[in-house]
């Protein structure tokens, strides 16, 4: 059986079980969930590389981000689209902006939403309340259930699913930047960033590949929020939020297991099944993923994952790309840690 109760995968992921979810419709959620993904990406420093794929209707080019960001503040709340934008002809960009974002969310399925802790299912509990012993902060503010590929068609899809069968599998967390959630669900999934200097972002100590933790607070301790508002007209998601990726790998799919963190140079044997989103307090809500950081940085099973490896981790890219002698490297590296652990007493 799987280590963590995952099970061979079905078609789709299920529900969370237990309770009842906000009364938001699943095709509003996933609108929202995509929009502000779009607006985070568009909005965001990175724009040229995490707003790919971008738009064709809008041009295709840098100069129409700002643009684009006009056009879905200007879009009706996500409920109206079917009646306003939805099945248009895309005759002028913000019908095409609108086809865009409800395209990609036809594709991923938000099938369930939950926001109340009691309702969420039992493992995500367990995790939430470790990681800083339950308080408000370390609660996601949503938990969607999505399929980035719903359906199951492409080969990616059909390889982890043979896959899984044969031998099963077990539930990760990864927690990424708000402003890459746009490129990831466009994408299908997670890929490896590793050597990419536009992607990458916190270096690859344990060698190329997807970085998966065992512990949701170690993964919230990556989970960056994001710097800008989302979609201006969502109504029930916060506009600022720093996302965890739960995602399912199958069992031995892991090329090195280090610390904690499962290293996946297959993109083909993970598939992200939840989006966890921790508010930041924009937007509304009381639960803040400040907390919720600070949580995870002082909870035990952080300790793995605390400023001082994240440094090394920082420090042991930086050297491998500085060109620096071996000798000039180690001197200093010993002299940056010595920094680090007197900074942390």
């Amino acid at each position: 059986a799987p280590a963590s109760g995952a099970g061979p995968m079905a078609a789709r992921p299920p529900a969370p079980p237990g309770g009842r979810g906000n009364g938001c419709s699943a095709a509003a959620a996933e609108v929202e969930l995509c929009a502000h993904a779009f607006a985070w990406a568009a909005r965001g420093p990175r724009r040229a590389s995490c707003c790919a794929p971008f738009p064709r209707a809008l041009g295709g080019m840098a100069d129409r981000f700002a643009a684009a960001c006009i056009e879905l503040d200007a879009l009706p709340r996500a409920e109206k689209w079917r009646d306003v934008c939805v099945g248009s002809a895309a005759g002028n960009a913000r019908e095409a902006l609108a086809e865009f974002i409800h395209t990609g969310a036809a594709r991923m399925r938000a099938c369930h939403m939950e926001t109340e802790p009691s309702a969420l299912p039992d493992w995500l509990r367990r995790q939430c309340a470790a990681a800083g012993g339950g308080v408000d902060g370390t609660w996601p503010c949503a938990v969607m259930c999505v399929d980035l590929d719903a359906g199951g068609r492409s080969a990616r899809s059909s390889a982890f699913a043979a896959a899984a069968v044969r031998n099963g599998t077990r539930r990760l967390y990864h927690g990424t930047a708000a402003e890459r959630l746009h490129s990831i669900f466009r994408c299908g999934g997670l890929i490896s960033a590793s050597g990419r200097e536009t992607l990458e972002r916190n270096g690859s100590v344990f060698g190329d590949g997807i970085y998966l933790a065992e512990h949701l607070t170690t993964a919230l301790s990556f989970a960056t929020p994001a710097a800008v508002d989302g979609w201006s007209a969502a109504a029930t998601l916060p506009r600022r939020a720093a996302p965890v990726l739960v995602v399912e790998l199958v069992q031995d799919g892991a090329d090195r297991v280090e610390n904690g963190y499962h290293v996946v140079s297959n993109a083909d044997l993970c598939r992200v099944t939840h989006v966890l989103l921790f508010d930041t307090g924009s937007g509304g809500g009381t639960r803040k993923a400040e907390s919720a950081h600070r949580a995870a940085l002082s909870s035990e099973g952080a300790q793995q994952v605390g400023y001082g490896e994240r440094a090394v981790i920082a420090l042991r890219t930086l050297f491998a790309r500085s060109g620096l002698s071996p000798s000039a490297a180690v001197v200093l590296l010993y002299a940056c840690l010595l920094l680090v652990s007197r900074l942390g007493r």
